[in-house]
């Protein structure tokens, strides 16, 4: 394509491109304007529900956190209710001397 032809489609595909998309940021920028006039008073409850709802959703889709969210949820399954037992589930790990037995009076 010979440089004038180019130039020509280009700036015809600029004036294309530009003319709607510059009307369209106009009309949305007066339709926002006019939409966030009344919702001013209500932008920190707004900005707190989206931050819930954005936590909320990490949460069910991240793994990581479905598993935290869990074990906050569901606390009856992941008490621990005695060193024995807890000993016995990590695979009998040795006595770190805490109980009385094991003091020694120095």
């Amino acid at each position: 394509m010979c440089r004038p032809t180019f130039s020509a489609v280009n700036a015809a595909g600029a004036v294309l491109w530009a003319v709607p998309i510059g009307l369209l940021g106009f009309f949305l920028g007066n339709f926002v304007e006019a939409f966030w006039h009344g919702v001013r008073h209500w932008e920190w409850h707004i900005g707190c529900a989206a931050i819930v709802l954005l936590t909320a959703l990490l949460a069910w889709k991240d793994p990581e956190l479905c598993r935290v969210s869990m074990a906050v949820t569901h606390i009856g399954r992941f008490t621990v209710l005695s060193t024995h037992r807890l000993r016995h589930r990590l695979g009998g790990l040795p006595v770190i001397g805490l109980e009385e037995s094991q003091v020694t009076s120095g």
